[in-house]
């Protein structure tokens, strides 16, 4: 009856503790602290890290990432005071920089960081945390990661990021468009590959079921469009649309943001031949379906527009590099030249060589070898950084 002892002995319905749920075990008495935190960075009792740290611990200053300390801003964000405590929050995502500057911790001993990832390689967070981290080093200053769940989960997806596009904010590092790790998990990864050699400390997270998001927990929006697990989901697989004249439904609640794609130069007819020949591709448990909206925000705006949205039954089932792939050459082909792709396009989708065989329509059991290649090796790549 050992196997029975083993079942018995597993802490199958303990509930997911994140690193911002384990403070109290952090020794940061007589520490000077910043905080590196957004809107998501609250505990299972929805207290927000600067209520958890202020004033009882010493913290001297808050870095606001991307979107700002209240996950609503897009664009460049200056810096500000925070209104409840005083504090100062400090933007990492000012015009022409994204990092602290060695005057900003000067007064620091410690950097305590929070941010909700949703485990995709061009969403900014991790490309944050190594700015903190080189700093850090420079400075000699001690950061500590508090974990949270990748809603994406455990699966590595997506092809290699190419070494000469590396080192952009939404292309830092090479990794796949889901790389199956946690921000910790990520930034110890960074410290190391990149040489950079931070005073790095993690508190993990416990009884993560590796799967995804904790469903027990409420989901507080980690950006504007990220309002929901299953908009990082979506977000995973065809975020690097945006880097295409489409409107993704951005809008000013965002609800449908990655839920569809369209343009104003999109026809109704040709919006249903779109998806007559996506639901084509035959990929299980997903549909398509044909869409005209009027857009509120962002490209397009006051447009009205013709698309697909798209539902799926399980993300899981659905490989997001082969999703990318047919979707965009299944676009490139009914839309040709009135289709275009900003400057930023190859770092969305990875490489050159995949972007150029997605355009010349190349099949994709040709191009799945080595996408299968690459993820053998980052499978072994990531594995001495793995928590979980």
């Amino acid at each position: 009856m050992w196997w029975l002892f083993l079942f018995l002995s597993v802490p199958c319905f303990a509930s997911t503790l994140y690193g911002i749920d384990q403070i109290d075990s952090l020794h940061l008495h007589g520490k000077n602290i910043a905080l590196l935190a957004h809107k998501a960075s609250v505990n299972a009792k929805g207290e927000h890290l600067i209520d958890l740290t202020y004033p009882k611990f010493s913290v001297k200053k808050i870095f606001a990432p991307e979107h700002g300390l209240r996950s609503q801003d897009d664009g460049d964000i200056k810096d500000e005071v925070d209104a409840r405590t005083g504090l100062p929050v400090i933007s990492l995502y000012k015009k022409n920089t994204r990092a602290p500057d060695a005057k900003d911790l000067l007064d620091i001993d410690t950097i305590i960081v929070d941010l909700q990832d949703v485990g995709v390689r061009f969403y900014t967070y991790s490309s944050t945390v190594a700015e903190i981290l080189k700093i850090a080093k420079q400075m000699n200053k001690e950061v500590i990661i508090l974990d949270r769940p990748n809603p994406n989960g455990r699966e590595i997806e997506g092809n290699i990021l190419e070494q000469k596009l590396t080192g952009h904010f939404i292309s830092y590092h090479d990794i796949p468009l889901k790389h199956g790790m946690t921000l910790a998990e990520l930034a110890m990864m960074y410290n190391q590959e990149l040489k950079i050699y931070a005073d790095l400390k993690i508190v993990p997270l416990k009884n993560w079921d590796l799967i995804g998001h904790d469903s027990d927990r409420s989901w507080i929006a980690s950006s504007p469009a990220i309002t929901s697990p299953k908009q990082a989901q979506l977000y995973a697989l065809w975020g690097a649309l945006e880097s295409a004249n489409l409107s993704v439904g951005r809008g000013k609640d965002n609800r449908l943001a990655f839920h569809q794609i369209g343009a104003p130069w999109i026809t109704k007819e040709e919006a249903n031949i779109l998806t007559d020949k996506l639901n084509q591709l035959h990929f299980y448990g997903v549909n398509f379906a044909p869409i005209s909206w009027k857009v509120d925000r962002d490209i397009h705006d006051g447009k009205q527009v013709n698309g697909v949205q798209l539902d799926i039954h399980d993300f899981y089932l659905v490989d997001a590099e082969e999703f990318l792939y047919k979707v965009t050459a299944t676009l490139i082909s009914l839309l040709g030249e009135r289709l275009t792709f900003n400057a930023w396009h190859l770092r969305y989708y990875g490489s050159a060589e995949y972007f150029a065989d997605i355009k010349k329509q190349t099949p994709w059991q040709m191009r799945q070898p080595i996408s299968q290649m690459g993820r053998q090796l980052f499978y072994q790549r990531r594995a001495a950084f793995l928590l979980y």
